[in-house]
């Protein structure tokens, strides 16, 4: 199973050569905490998941897969995910279709499985009024 941990030492080469960016690692951890004890309304996260129901790893997880899929979102017909009677589309959309994975079981939270996702799967976590765009790519 591929940890958290082995992304941060697969990255320590570059990291470690960077003049320019640098990881206040010490911030992580307050983040981390503050995503877990606020419920913002202006957080769609935690609006649609309870963040209390996962450990530290499993939030960074879910934002390091956010980010590392958040791509093109636009198209001849708008990407919308349609979730708890409401629409959301771009990154919005990609936050939601992510939760509603979790919600239905999919184990995305699992670099193992994601590794391995099939394409009929991720499809289906991706679905909305369209076909997402780039999907291929």
């Amino acid at each position: 199973m591929i940890e958290v941990n082995d992304i941060l030492n697969s990255c320590e080469a570059v990291v470690s050569k960077s003049k320019y960016v640098n990881i206040n690692y010490k911030e992580i951890d307050k983040v981390l905490h503050l995503f877990k004890k606020t419920k913002s309304s202006n957080s769609l996260v935690s609006d649609y998941m309870d963040l209390n129901k996962l450990n530290e790893e499993q939030i960074t997880r879910f934002f390091l897969i956010l980010e590392s899929i958040d791509f093109c979102f636009w198209g001849n017909l708008k990407w919308t995910v349609s979730y708890d009677g409401k629409d959301f589309s771009g990154y919005y959309g990609m936050i939601i279709a992510l939760i509603r994975a979790i919600n239905e079981g999919y184990d995305i939270l699992n670099f193992d499985y994601l590794k391995d996702i099939n394409e009929e799967d991720f499809e289906h976590i991706l679905r909305g009024s369209t076909k997402i765009p780039m999907f291929e790519e």
